[in-house]
């Protein structure tokens, strides 16, 4: 029979051969495996197949980068004793349900916060093991969260200070105008001398506190910030504090990595105000026989550490907690605010501030952290 016009034989087959046969079933299954391993390995979570004993069976490279061991290494090997921190978290992986605890945990060593989920894996009997374990770090939202609450209740104390602070500035300054002129008519009289001294001393501390007042209200420009050896920095601080002709002699020992000089970007003014105000607390709160010592290192990758360490005092346990809460102070005369203005300059430049007590004691630890300097940055 012949052929109508535009019929024409499936392509192919026109000279008799058959269609070119596509990938097998076998060959789909083996690139979409391949697809998912690579999809596993690239995921910046830590994720682990553990087995029924919480032994890992499988394990992506950024869980192997963590605990800085190969990958075939760690096969075979319990999570919890490559990643102690998450030790009680685990405790349920082989139970039906998930395991209890929090679902943020800490690392102590690094500072990290790390959001966990545990999956369960469906079927009778799982051929690379029964639980997905997967750790994702959620340090730096953390941190920016912290940050935006620290900024927005500082802001709001702020606008109250600014205030108080503006109102109480007049009145301030007609008292010592009338201080001044009741000196000048007390002439010799010792009673109505001693009586304008107190005023005088009453206002220079007022006016001390308003200073102090607007410092933690006003928000502080972003100053210039230099490229500075962190070693070399406080060295000079400690000097500086030392020449003060105000204050009483007192040893106070550097303790500096031999080789590391710490490269960090700060404003130097602002950041020896912190030095300076650390000593000077270090220095009210010991005895003057006692020396003062500073220790800086790395505390974790990207980070450096100052610690002041005094042996005197102390503080009660509720009184370390509340150290840089404005108008808390142990110190008689003291206004409260110069911690929080430390905190506040601290903070600003991307680091953390905390305090406890020796132990053993006596004495206090102060600890402050900033940013290592980026290589190459100035």
């Amino acid at each position: 029979m012949s052929s109508l016009p535009g019929d024409r034989e499936p392509h192919g087959q026109e000279d008799g051969l058959l269609p070119a046969p596509g990938p097998s079933l076998t060959e789909r299954l083996l690139h979409a495996k391949v697809a998912l391993e690579l999809t596993f390995d690239a995921l910046p979570e830590l994720v682990a197949i553990l087995d029924h004993e919480g032994r890992i069976r499988r394990l992506n490279r950024s869980l192997a980068h963590r605990i800085d061991r190969p990958l075939r290494e760690l096969i075979g090997e319990p999570l919890a004793d490559r990643l102690p921190f998450c030790r009680e978290w685990l405790a349920g992986a082989t139970a039906e349900a998930p395991p209890p605890g929090p679902p943020q945990l800490h690392e102590p060593e690094t500072g990290d916060v790390y959001e966990a989920s545990l999956l369960r894996i469906q079927g009778a009997k799982p051929l690379l093991g029964e639980r997905v374990v997967i750790l994702r770090n959620v340090t730096e939202q953390r941190e920016m969260a912290r940050r935006m609450a620290a900024f927005e209740r500082r802001a709001a104390i702020g606008d109250l200070l600014l205030g108080v602070a503006h109102e109480v500035r007049n009145p301030l300054a007609a008292v010592e105008a009338a201080a001044e002129s009741l000196g000048l008519d007390a002439g010799s009289d010792p009673d109505r001398t001693m009586l304008v001294d107190i005023i005088r001393e009453q206002v220079d501390r007022l006016s001390a506190l308003m200073r102090d007042l607007l410092d933690v209200a006003r928000p502080q420009p972003r100053s210039e910030r230099r490229r500075e050896s962190l070693v070399a920095f406080c060295r000079g601080a400690i000097d500086a504090w030392r020449r003060n002709p105000a204050r009483r002699p007192r040893a106070v020992t550097l303790h500096a990595p031999a080789d590391d000089e710490l490269p960090v970007l700060i404003d130097r003014q602002r950041i020896e105000q912190v030095v300076v105000n650390l000593l000077d607390n270090a220095a009210d709160h010991s005895p003057e026989t006692d020396g003062i010592e500073i220790e800086l290192a790395r505390r974790v990758p990207g980070l450096a550490r100052v610690r002041t360490i005094d042996r005197g005092t102390g503080a009660p346990g509720a009184a370390v907690h509340r150290m840089f809460e404005p108008f808390f102070t142990t110190r008689a005369g003291g206004t409260g605010l110069g911690l929080t203005i430390v905190k506040g300059i601290v903070e600003d430049h991307g680091g953390r501030i905390g305090a406890w007590r020796n132990e053993p004691g006596p004495g206090l630890t102060v600890e402050f952290t900033l940013p290592l300097a980026p290589e190459g940055q100035a």
